[in-house]
């Protein structure tokens, strides 16, 4: 016995319904509206459910005479839909390092301020990042060769011009050998 293929509209309810419903290629268009206001909410770091209430009447209109909990549930599962979508997360990562990246003034003059204050670990990072400065564990240690046997005159007791005087007499005792 064969089971039944489903129709279209079927097809389309099953997708809808569903909660791992992915399209299967990447999202090529602009976010709308309502998408735009939520990766920027998730940007300044508010959270689902706060988001959710925020956005209730745009996530789970009231027409449908759901309870509030139920469309605040509602609201919370299509904002966790969204979080599932890769394309919905790199818009996320993309804004976010914008943001991050406008807010580097506020973060270096925050590190000043603190500088100033006394703190010596942000005197160093602030003076470390205009280059002003390095940490002791930074400067390479330079390299010292010791050679023996090179033809250095070593001092004894006597001194250097002593050990000449020496060489001399052996290297005439060696010439007179030969």
């Amino acid at each position: 016995m064969e089971v039944p293929k489903p129709n279209g509209r079927e097809v389309d309810l099953l997708h809808h319904r569903s909660s791992n419903a992915q399209p299967s290629r990447p999202r090529v268009t602009e976010p709308t509206r309502l998408e735009s206001t939520i990766l920027d909410l998730y940007v300044r770091g508010l959270k689902r459910r706060k988001i959710a209430r925020l956005l209730l009447d745009h996530l789970a209109p009231a027409t449908n005479g759901y309870s509030l909990n139920h469309r605040l549930q509602l609201a919370s599962r299509r904002l966790r839909n969204l979080e599932r979508r890769k394309w919905f997360r790199d818009l996320l990562w993309e804004r976010a390092m914008v943001a991050a990246d406008m807010r580097t003034p506020n973060i270096m003059a925050g590190v000043v301020r603190k500088a100033e204050e006394g703190r010596v670990d942000a005197a160093k990072l602030a003076l470390s990042i205009t280059g002003r400065y390095t940490e002791q564990g930074d400067v390479q240690a330079t390299q010292v060769n010791i050679v023996f046997g090179a033809d250095i005159p070593r001092p004894n007791r006597h001194g250097i011009d002593s050990q000449k005087a020496a060489e001399n007499v052996e290297e005439a005792d060696w010439e007179a050998v030969d």
